[in-house]
């Protein structure tokens, strides 16, 4: 028995819509693996900075007990001279239990840093490793050529027009099947064993019987066309607002990787200002003519500029990674370009 629809197999939409949405899957496919290992690499760079500030303030914690230390035996030997007082070598002894305190709290921020990152990406850090600042040796493009790349290779968009496309060809195949189903039934028998007699020229009684049904509902399937288009006017709708507020935000970020340059650039200025000071400082006290406090005390506004240099080139560079991950730039071919 054969049951054979006779309009269904001759529409042109009915045939290709699933090779179509077969390769519209694999399209869908790449760009959320793309989207997924620019996602990683983002989550990496921002655990990459927590570490970095880190390393570098333990560091300076690290730095700053062991001259307070050495200070304070020093302190000890001039009071036993009778050289100070009981009351300078007590604001000695108070300020090293407060650096003290200040780098064990570095040391236990750095550990649940190192745990953190380690979860992260397997990487155990060895302590003294170095960890440079990375940049991006990427030229920022202008709003209009952003806003280009935008509009064809932004990852959500890109989704949202295959989603489009494939909504688009149900609705031609919801309007193809306005037709009316005409099948046709084509059924024979025989016996079997009046068959097997035929071979030795005996006749075989056979039965044949064919039958044209038409299957039609227009009411359901005006119903279904009417819900495909309505899905269709929603998915572009859906689309334009993403693309308004796609480039909304592009300027945005724009705005912002602008801004951190110019602040960058006047830290940068600050903190040779301040490493001057330090050192003069320095000079100062080994002369009698500043106290420790001093000394610990510009040492401090130094290290608050250094650790803001490290936050804002931090945040540069992830702006500038989220800016080129928001313009469906693939950031492992960025990264390759860079130093």
């Amino acid at each position: 028995s054969i049951r054979q629809p006779l309009l269904k197999g001759a529409l042109p939409s009915i045939n290709r819509i699933n090779l179509e949405n077969a390769k519209d899957q694999v399209m869908k496919s790449d760009i959320n693996n793309r989207e997924t290992v620019n996602k990683n690499i983002l989550l990496f760079a921002e655990h990459y900075f927590m570490l970095k500030r880190a390393t570098f303030s333990n560091q300076v914690e690290k730095n700053n007990y062991e001259e307070i230390r050495h200070n304070l035996i020093n302190q000890q030997e001039l009071f036993k001279a009778g050289k100070i007082s009981q009351e300078d070598l007590r604001s000695t002894e108070l300020q090293a239990n407060q650096i003290h305190l200040d780098f064990k709290r570095s040391q236990i921020d750095l550990k649940k840093v190192l745990k953190s990152f380690k979860q992260l990406t397997g990487i155990e850090y060895q302590d003294g490793e170095s960890l440079p600042l990375p940049t991006l040796n990427w030229d920022i493009p202008d709003f209009s050529s952003a806003a280009s790349d935008l509009e064809t290779n932004n990852f959500t968009i890109q989704k949202q027009k295959i989603d489009i496309a494939k909504q688009s060809r149900q609705v031609d195949v919801t309007r193809e099947n306005q037709w009316p189903d005409l099948t046709l039934n084509y059924s024979r028998k025989w016996d079997i064993s009046k068959r097997q007699l035929a071979i030795v020229g005996a006749t075989s009684d056979k039965e044949l019987s064919i039958e044209l049904s038409i299957d039609s509902n227009f009411k359901q399937r005006r119903l279904e066309l009417d819900r495909a288009k309505s899905k269709l006017k929603f998915d572009q709708l859906k689309l334009a607002q993403q693309q308004q507020e796609a480039t909304e935000d592009l300027q945005h970020k724009i705005d912002i990787i602008e801004n951190l340059s110019d602040q960058i650039s006047i830290n940068e200025s600050s903190i040779k200002h301040e490493t001057e000071i330090v050192k003069s400082i320095e000079t100062n006290f080994q002369h009698g003519k500043k106290s420790l406090v001093d000394v610990f005390k510009a040492k401090n506004e130094l290290h608050k500029k250094q650790l803001e240099l490290i936050n804002q080139k931090k945040t540069l560079f992830v702006e500038q990674l989220a800016l080129a991950n928001h313009m469906g730039i693939y950031l492992l071919d960025l990264l390759y370009q860079s130093p």
